[in-house]
């Protein structure tokens, strides 16, 4: 049972802002400024494997958005014990990879800092999203988003309510 992401990487868009077009020397300097940053900041990484660059390092064109795939690093390793012991160690799985996905969002901010990137998105297996970008207002502070939807049982919904309420 693996636990893989799909992280989408916005590139600096200073072309634009300059009025030069998406193919200019300023796009392709940021596109491949992107690639290193993203090259650095997840080869060897502790957490994530990349599985597929995406466009990352596209010599057609330049990208406003890249994607890459991430697996989580050992999770694969435990796939029986999973099958086995089902949702407590999926509990645990999930708890980890929240701590990896917070370290990711670490090592990412000083390429938001320094304007190599513009912002960040985790898809998760469930379908929800992270997003994460430097407060163009406040940059001591990360902007965090979560998209998505949560099921849970009416039953659980209802006590809840009711502790609530009381």
């Amino acid at each position: 049972m693996a636990f893989d992401i799909a992280l989408t990487i916005g590139r600096n868009f200073e072309n634009r802002a300059r009025g030069e077009s998406d193919d200019s020397p300023t796009a392709w300097e940021a596109h491949r400024k992107r690639g290193t940053v993203l090259r650095q900041t997840l080869d060897g990484s502790d957490d994530w494997t990349v599985t597929d660059w995406g466009d990352t390092f596209d010599t057609r064109r330049t990208h406003e958005d890249v994607v890459l795939q991430l697996s989580m690093i050992g999770t694969a390793v435990g796939l029986g014990v999973m099958a086995f012991a089902g949702k407590v160690l999926w509990r645990t799985l999930e708890d980890v990879a929240v701590d990896a996905l917070k370290r990711l969002m670490v090592k990412l901010i000083p390429a938001l800092e320094q304007k190599a990137i513009t912002r960040a998105y985790a898809t998760l297996p469930d379908g929800q999203s992270i997003e994460w970008s430097i407060d163009a207002e406040n940059p001591d502070r990360i902007n965090i988003w979560v998209h998505g939807s949560i099921s849970v049982p009416r039953e659980a919904l209802a006590a809840e309510a009711g502790k609530q309420a009381q």
